[in-house]
């Protein structure tokens, strides 16, 4: 059996003291800061819980308020130098919402969104979020049975989270 003594003795001439509480301590901080700093260093700056929080709470507004009609929300979500790319055509943000919108909110109004598929991915101040939605419903006397491909391109300015890039196709699904 080990004497407290034997352990004193044992570290002043050199030997590694296991069982020490002090050195087990000890051992235990230097191996958790060094994990927590590896995984820090590891990690890209923006790539945090609250930022993909946000960022989906933004493309989450962006749905909402389109569907609600709701320009003038959908103005403070797009970036001011915004492209949304429709169809085969590119418009700006001022076009999009003068003309492209409001088909769009009617049409999005109408329809049940059923999400299918979603990543969002992040490197320094930009995000961009894909996702692959069915809409179903009537639109205009139509039954729609639809999937809605959208790729979102957000940056990080000091006011939150803005789209930049809005990039929409679909396609009948395939039974």
């Amino acid at each position: 059996m080990l004497k407290s003594s034997d352990w004193s003795d044992s570290v002043r001439k050199g030997a590694i003291a296991v069982f020490n509480p002090r050195w087990i301590t000890v051992s235990l901080m230097l191996v958790l800061s060094a994990a927590v700093l590896t995984d820090r260093a590891n990690a890209r700056p923006s790539e945090t819980v609250s930022d993909t929080t946000e960022v989906k709470s933004v493309v989450s507004q962006f749905h909402a308020s389109i569907a609600d009609a709701d320009s003038a929300a959908v103005a403070k979500i797009l970036s001011d130098d915004a492209i949304i790319i429709e169809g085969g055509r590119a418009e700006s943000k001022m076009q999009y919402l003068s003309h492209h919108f409001h088909n769009d909110a009617a049409y999005l109004g109408a329809m049940t969104r059923e999400p299918l598929q979603t990543k969002v991915s992040e490197s320094g101040d930009t995000a961009w979020v894909m996702s692959i939605t069915r809409l179903h419903g009537t639109f205009r006397d139509r039954e729609i049975d639809s999937n809605s491909a959208e790729l979102l391109v957000l940056r990080k300015t000091e006011t939150g989270w803005k789209i930049v890039a809005v990039h929409w196709s679909s396609g009948r699904r395939s039974s």
